[in-house]
């Protein structure tokens, strides 16, 4: 069983990095590409997997051209792409 005390220090690492600017670029990016890919493929896995792809090959670059690889960018992004594909579920059924 998780300790209490690493279980509420992570929840509260999380809170912090939500709040970061670059976590909430990546969050809205990869939701409005999760549903421009859902309109030119018609498939939702298919726009989730570009999606993904993406942010992932971004955080490679990042990783050896930029700031460096990020898992919570990549959290931001899977964040993001869930929220989108909830949105699409809910209008197109």
């Amino acid at each position: 069983m998780p300790n209490p005390s690493n279980v509420t220090a992570f929840i509260n690492l999380l809170k912090r990095r939500a709040l970061e600017r670059d976590k909430q670029q990546h969050l809205a990016l990869s939701y409005g590409l999760v549903v421009v890919f859902f309109f030119i493929t018609t498939s939702l896995p298919a726009a989730a997997t570009c999606t993904l792809a993406l942010g992932l090959c971004k955080e490679v670059w990042d990783k050896y051209y930029g700031s460096g690889f990020c898992w919570y960018d990549m959290l931001a992004n899977a964040a993001g792409t869930c929220a989108g594909m909830a949105t699409l579920v809910a209008f197109t059924g």
